[in-house]
């Protein structure tokens, strides 16, 4: 199962970085407009919106370019869930329904004592429930058909047979039930997660998204006390330890508090997530320069650009992708420096994708984590472009 980490050039020095997905937009962040309510404000407002718009319009048509170049292919399994993570029902994805082509294709019958269950194995979707979260959230119908071995199924009978699969807790690191958490957290009453497993086991749902939120706490300490000035921080961040960069225990803490899921202590906890959150957007920006620069001495210009084109787009579309979710479900209120912030994120976001349209991921195959990390990352950028327009 693969584990990102920070940049580097071989296995320890190269690949960890572009795979984690380390880099967000900087403190080049735009300057205030000081009254947003005047109506000179809203007209420079508005033009920023408009050339925002068209900047990302390019960057958007770029990805989706690359998404269906790149991932929408069945015998690419990751590739395939993330192309309709991005695209939905929009993605060419054999024929037919591309929900159920997913369904049909990676779906495997698991027959637990005398009973018979459904999973997506870990080597088609990554993590355990990747692929089913991904179809709640794109809105897969309950009763949607498909058949596995002849034998015709439901997908709410996925939803059940994961639920009862749930092992928690067990021996998988915490980060990887991130996407157990954004699955069920959709589909169980908040305050109702408490449930027993096909093995009688009890699992608690509301102290997986609790443990999750304390070892992101206390992965990323060191984001919170670092200077934000120096171009060369210390790249030591254990949150780089977690895949991408822990980006996805963010995202899974977001969907659970969106569904209704906070208490006062976990708002509370939530809060400072978020003010993390955005410091990462200067931190993780001067981490991947300094990288970038350690890269061209060491595999030079072409390898380094790769790695961190990587790193940049992963983590700036994880980012959108939670900022899209918090600003949906309101759960959090940014303040006026956080929104110019995030602008500028999204801004470096777009033009990153423009200038890498000529990027021949195919280059890429030999190396399979690097190939799976930066096609994967575009449709993580395209789903937060979408999610978070600005």
């Amino acid at each position: 199962m693969k584990r990102d980490g920070p940049a580097s050039i071989d296995r320890r020095r190269f690949l960890a970085g572009a795979i984690a997905g380390m880099a967000l937009a900087p403190a080049w962040i735009s300057s205030a407009i000081a009254d947003a309510g005047t109506p000179t404000a809203r007209r420079v407002l508005g033009r920023r919106r408009a050339a925002r718009s068209a900047a990302c319009t390019a960057g958007l048509d770029v990805a989706r370019r690359q998404i269906i170049q790149y991932c929408a292919q069945l015998d690419f399994p990751n590739g395939a869930i993330h192309s309709v993570r991005a695209l939905g029902r929009e993605t060419p994805l054999g024929s037919g329904d591309p929900y159920r082509v997913l369904l049909e294709a990676f779906t495997v019958e698991k027959a637990v004592g005398q009973r018979p269950l459904l999973e997506v194995p870990v080597r088609f979707e990554g993590h355990p429930n990747a692929m089913l979260k991904t179809l709640i959230e794109k809105q897969c119908e309950p009763d949607l058909e498909f058949t596995v071995q002849g034998r015709t199924y439901h997908f709410r009978d996925l939803i059940e047979s994961a639920r009862l699969l749930v092992n928690y807790p067990g021996l998988l690191p915490i980060d990887e039930h991130s996407w157990t958490i954004i699955a069920m957290a959709q589909v169980l009453p908040a305050g109702h997660g408490t449930w027993s497993n096909i093995s009688g086991q009890q699992v608690d749902l509301g102290q997986m998204i609790d443990d999750t939120s304390a070892a992101l706490e206390q992965d990323t300490e060191l984001i919170r006390r670092v200077d934000l000035q120096s171009l060369d921080p210390p790249r030591n961040c254990p949150v780089y330890a977690r895949v991408c960069g822990g980006l996805h225990m963010l995202y899974a803490l977001a969907v659970a508090m969106a569904h209704g899921w906070g208490t006062p202590a976990r708002k509370k906890q939530f809060a400072l997530h978020m003010r993390t959150a955005i410091r990462r957007l200067s931190y993780d920006e001067h981490v991947i320069d300094a990288v970038e620069k350690l890269n061209v001495k060491l595999a030079g210009a072409d390898a380094a650009r790769a790695v961190a084109y990587d790193a940049r787009v992963k983590l700036r579309g994880h980012l959108l992708e939670v900022f899209g979710v918090v600003d949906r479900s309101r759960i959090y209120v940014f303040s006026a420096a956080d929104r110019r912030a995030i602008d500028a994120a999204r801004e470096r976001l777009c033009a990153t994708l423009v200038a890498g349209s000529d990027l021949p991921f195919e280059r890429f195959k030999n190396n399979a984590i690097l190939y799976d990390s930066a096609t994967t990352g575009v449709c993580h950028a395209y789903n937060g472009l979408q999610l978070s327009p600005g």
